[in-house]
């Protein structure tokens, strides 16, 4: 049974968008927003507070010879990496893509996809992207909640969209999927022409994705 109604062929026709549901999560939305920004200006003057004694502590250990300078300045560059890589393994903060083009006027990058996935194993579907604020108003593409704008995935490491026979929203896809050519990327091919997949970079990713982590180097 069709939730909308029928014209007078007897053809269904889609129901009209629910205006007040959609403004309703925009509300919601907005009011999140200035919610996360008082948050953000709290932990702003939290972390503040906190360099200033880390440098004081640091400062009376040079002091009382416990640490030399450069002793301090290693462990501070060694720590910086270390903070870096954890970040980019949980892939923290907001993820939108600011590229202004449109999605639907991108020229695409059409390839005999169908033929290689037994080779790519389609990797770039279990790739991390990030939305653009055009996906997010035309609310088809659905994104993480738990990581707002990445795209959303499977438990797999799957695109959510990503069904048994090719992308279940192929005409709504996100633009980097239109304009995204595996070509050139080293991760997935030695030899495009020559079909010579990367099979261990895309093992990795796969396994990465599947785990919710970033793939090592």
């Amino acid at each position: 049974m069709s939730d909308g109604h029928d014209d007078a062929r007897g053809a269904a026709v889609a129901p009209a968008p629910d205006v007040a549901w959609g403004a309703e999560v925009e509300r919601q939305l907005e009011r999140g927003a200035r919610r996360g920004e008082h948050a953000r200006a709290g932990l702003l003057e939290t972390v503040a507070e906190l360099t200033l004694s880390i440098r004081a502590a640091l400062e009376l250990m040079v002091l009382r010879g416990v640490a030399t300078r450069d002793e301090v300045a290693e462990g501070y560059r060694a720590q910086r990496a270390k903070m870096k890589e954890d970040a980019a393994r949980q892939q923290l903060g907001l993820g939108l893509n600011l590229d202004p083009g449109d999605k639907y006027g991108a020229r695409e990058n059409l390839l005999d996809c169908a033929a290689r996935l037994p080779l790519c194993k389609g990797v770039c579907c279990f790739m991390e992207q990030a939305l653009q604020e055009d996906d997010l108003a035309e609310g088809v593409v659905r994104w993480d909640h738990l990581r707002p704008y990445w795209i959303r995935h499977r438990k797999d490491g799957g695109c959510f969209h990503l069904g048994p026979h090719g992308c279940k929203i192929f005409d709504n896809r996100p633009r980097i999927c239109r304009v995204y050519t595996c070509e050139l990327d080293g991760r997935v091919w030695l030899d495009f022409a020559g079909r010579v997949p990367n099979s261990e970079a895309i093992e990795q990713l796969l396994a990465a994705a599947a785990s919710g982590e970033e793939p090592t180097e």
